[in-house]
């Protein structure tokens, strides 16, 4: 790749890079105040997130999956916008946006204005409950739509700790995602 400078073109260094996002989620059972556990963009019937005492200022979907990938993505814009802090701040009470999956579309559109390339997203998801792996062929598509990839270049994994800390006893989910990507510099 090539950018035009003051005397003339030069080429510009290529990096593979591998960005990580962390997010966590706490989960009950039923349908409080209806606000239904989503990951990945897909909603799990009968599950919903606790409601945390910011909820009221941020209304968001809680989707813990997005939010960890969004994380990741947004490193990887060379502008170092922050998606997860005052822009979806700003969307969300300006705009009333609450869909995830937007913050990682902005984020994945910031990557690409700046001439990079999402390759391989690998997500783990831990958690006793509730049972991810019927929903992760979905989450699998839903993520591949939203980074512009092949569905085969998204991994999702799901582990439940063995009960070892909190998510593992049930008591919420946490995610990390790591991003595969071409960056030039």
């Amino acid at each position: 790749m090539f950018e035009k400078g003051f005397r003339g073109f030069r080429r510009r260094k290529r990096k593979i890079v591998n960005p990580v996002g962390i997010s966590a989620q706490r989960i009950t059972d039923g349908n409080l105040s209806g606000h239904p556990l989503i990951l990945g963009g897909v909603r799990f019937e009968g599950v919903s997130f606790t409601m945390e005492e910011w909820y009221e200022e941020y209304p968001v979907d809680g989707d813990a999956v997005l939010h960890a990938l969004t994380r990741a993505v947004q490193q990887l814009d060379l502008y170092k916008r922050d998606i997860m802090g005052p822009i979806s701040t700003k969307m969300i009470r300006e705009e009333g946006i609450s869909d995830s999956a937007e913050f990682l579309k902005l984020a994945v559109k910031n990557v690409k204005e700046t001439g990079g390339k999402i390759t391989f997203v690998s997500i783990m998801i831990e958690g006793k409950r509730p049972p991810f792996s019927p929903m992760i062929p979905a989450m699998t598509e839903k993520i591949a739509e939203l980074l512009g990839v092949e569905v085969k270049d998204v991994n999702i994994l799901a582990t439940k700790s063995d009960g070892l800390d909190a998510y593992g006893r049930g008591d919420g989910i946490q995610v990390t995602a790591i991003v595969t990507a071409e960056i030039y510099d």
